[in-house]
């Protein structure tokens, strides 16, 4: 017999594993593209039938920070940066979805390519061929696809096809946890299948797509007052985690170019921490609001894309002072995470027990 008696040693695991789930840093969704690519897509699909949730995951492809409805249309509105799901052939198999969200280069779509298009005058504009004939060109430019460019067939030298697709590598890091995964994967599942029909049953209501200003009541100046070296050290984490599969790593080569380049470029909505928290809270454009991060880690984020990324080189950059900070809204909230609510202690487990077992029966203690 053990020196540990069998109910100690539960009790010690148990706590080990809550341990693990509760003391989890911020960006430990960051890894979650790289545990879903070690397994294989038998594998997810089968967990993705267990344990997804289509109601649940159609309010992800709608609202969530991945910003799935950004690019592709649930096939009621037009979709110019990749595929309607409702036009995406039904006989496509699980391994194919799977490959398009985690492998998105692997498997581009017929007609959303992208391209090089290299002008006679040495430019090269990069973007999707909206349509062609044997006079002209017209170009959606990834940095302008609200007006396509419309180019001359004399004037072009060469046009070559890129095979990095335009939707970034890890993009499913923006969500929360495995959970949220394999929700979205499954609502993906039932509306290619189900086609314009179960999308329109599946899509959330107003009501459900709303989105919670909640900088109202922040202490705003008292939460930048402290940030810190632990709190550029947490942005760092965040940023790497979620910001740079679409605005690179140092801030300069954006992964997507529609993408902001801290390092050298104006921002759209304002280089200031507090419009840039409301670009963060709000969305802007393909990006969408990024509220699975709590108010202060969106304040870390911001600190460390200022200090880290625009103050060597970004000309509009301008460091805060007593009199900005006095001038922003009054609050109390210090914008920490809430941690009431379910948790999904799956992952925790399965670094416990391993991820072998597809089904299991909990029992409360």
């Amino acid at each position: 017999m053990n020196a540990l008696s069998l109910p100690a040693r539960c009790r010690l695991f148990i706590a080990a594993v809550l341990i693990a789930g509760l003391s989890a840093p911020a960006g430990e969704a960051a890894e979650l593209a790289q545990r879903l690519l070690t397994r294989s897509p038998e594998f997810i699909a089968a967990q993705t039938r267990m344990r997804g949730d289509s109601v649940r995951g159609s309010v992800i492809f709608h609202a969530s920070a991945a910003g799935c409805i950004k690019c592709h249309s649930d096939g009621s509105t037009p979709s110019p940066l990749g595929p309607k799901l409702t036009d995406i052939s039904r006989e496509v198999t699980d391994a194919y979805l799977i490959e398009a969200i985690l492998r998105p280069s692997r498997t581009i779509s017929k007609g959303y390519e992208t391209v090089a298009v290299v002008t006679d005058d040495g430019l090269v504009r990069t973007g999707m061929i909206a349509s062609q004939d044997g006079e002209q060109v017209v170009l959606r430019e990834l940095n302008n696809l609200l007006e396509p460019t419309v180019i001359s067939r004399a004037g072009i030298d060469a046009i070559e096809t890129l095979s990095t697709s335009m939707m970034p590598e890890g993009l499913v890091n923006s969500l929360q946890s495995e959970r949220e995964f394999f929700d979205l994967l499954r609502y993906l599942f039932e509306v290619v299948r189900g086609g314009p029909e179960r999308a329109a049953a599946l899509r959330p209501s107003p009501e459900e797509l709303v989105i919670e200003d909640d900088s109202i009541g922040l202490d705003h100046a008292g939460i930048l007052r402290r940030l810190g070296d632990r709190d550029l050290a947490a942005g760092e984490q965040i940023y790497l985690g979620h910001c740079k599969n679409c605005h690179g790593i140092d801030g300069n080569e954006p992964t997507l170019p529609l993408a902001r380049a801290f390092g050298r470029e104006p921002l759209k909505n304002g280089a200031d921490p507090y419009r840039m928290l409301l670009t963060l809270t709000k969305g802007s454009g393909l990006m969408a609001p990024v509220q699975h991060l709590s108010p202060k880690e969106r304040y870390q984020v911001i600190h460390y894309i200022r200090e880290a990324l625009m103050k060597p080189s970004n000309p509009t950059y301008t460091p805060i002072d007593e009199a900005y900070l006095t001038g922003l809204p009054p609050g109390t909230n210090s914008g920490e995470q809430s941690t009431d609510g379910p948790r999904d202690f799956g992952p925790a487990l399965g670094s416990q027990i391993g991820t072998r077992v597809h089904n299991a029966l909990t029992i409360r203690l």
